[in-house]
């Protein structure tokens, strides 16, 4: 039967962010000042466990594009899955950076074994159903292709629809998803969802 499912990849949904300088109080209530900034991402993840997926609710996050400040080697860039785990930090540089590196510094990051996590990001593969664009490397004036995409997690947006309930799905909201992910996918997006909303802060470690 065809459904709405975590991680889906939907099309067609807003995003909206309220801005403001601080909480409504008794001194500024009359004249809380406050803005929406209303965007409309061209994909959007469903971020909502697939049995919560009811009462006309659901959470999403914009799907968006990789750049060169987040990702710069060029096969992170085309295939940027392993960013999904813990990665040793001297394999997210650009190769010609490794070869303009001091021998010194070089040694350094080997030897210190440096790990990067993207805690909040969720980086999803390439696929023929999503648009391809380029990431432009400054540094070393290079233009990589690729279809690629992630989620920020700190980006959930939550809306209501009268035509979103469990398995009761109109037409036209079963017509804006483009993909879902594997079993495989879909576990490994749960997984880094649960870390980053269930990882211990740092003034409750014992």
């Amino acid at each position: 039967m065809e459904t709405l499912r975590q991680g889906d990849i939907l099309q067609g949904y807003l995003k909206i962010s309220p801005k403001i300088n601080g909480p409504i109080n008794k001194t500024n209530y009359l004249d809380f000042q406050y803005e929406l900034n209303c965007e409309f991402p061209k994909f959007s993840v469903i971020i909502t466990q697939c049995c919560s997926i009811k009462d006309q609710m659901i959470c999403m996050a914009p799907l968006k594009k990789i750049n060169s400040f987040l990702v710069n080697n060029p096969e992170l860039i085309e295939n940027p899955v392993p960013l999904n785990s813990p990665i040793k930090k001297i394999k997210i540089y650009h190769p010609k950076s490794l070869l303009k590196m001091p021998t010194s510094y070089h040694e350094k990051i080997i030897a210190e074994d440096e790990v990067l996590h993207h805690i909040s990001l969720f980086f999803f593969e390439g696929h023929d159903e999503l648009p391809q664009y380029s990431v432009y490397i400054k540094e070393f004036a290079e233009t990589h292709n690729t279809s690629a995409y992630y989620v920020d997690f700190r980006e959930i947006s939550h809306f209501k629809c009268p035509n979103i309930e469990k398995d009761h799905f109109s037409a036209d909201i079963l017509k804006s998803k483009v993909l879902e992910l594997t079993i495989d996918g879909r576990n490994a997006f749960r997984s880094k969802l649960h870390e980053f909303f269930c990882r211990t802060p740092k003034e409750d470690l014992i």
